[in-house]
């Protein structure tokens, strides 16, 4: 929601220059609680196409270190998590097949914050 009195809908919208001026990317947020579990990848992925987003930040995946890496179905991932093998806090990104080329450059800050 925003204060100017959008839907929440209309503000996960946003036009991004990158891709083209009249091309919509609909990004989510979701806070998962863990993704350091069997089949959880997967699921968070379908529900990440239920929704059409193109983008996902996904807050306590609960992974450790940083890296990137591709699902079997195409998507990209980017995560930042803790340096030791504690599986507490660790954000991450979840972009759709094809979204990556247009990923100038990523950072992983530390544990709660990722740079893209």
């Amino acid at each position: 929601m925003t204060d100017t009195g959008q839907s929440r809908k209309e503000a996960t919208v946003m036009t991004t220059g990158a891709v083209s001026a009249k091309t919509t990317t609909l990004i989510g947020f979701w806070n998962v609680r863990t993704m350091y579990e069997l089949g959880r990848m997967a699921q968070v992925i379908a529900e990440m196409k239920c929704y059409k987003l193109d983008i996902l930040g996904i807050s306590e995946s609960r992974w450790t270190k940083s890296g990137r890496m591709k699902t079997t179905t195409g998507e990209t991932v980017l995560y930042s998590g803790r340096e030791d093998y504690l599986h507490h806090e660790g954000v991450a990104i979840i972009m759709k097949k094809g979204m990556e080329k247009y990923l100038m450059e990523w950072k992983p800050v530390n544990s709660r914050i990722i740079q893209a």
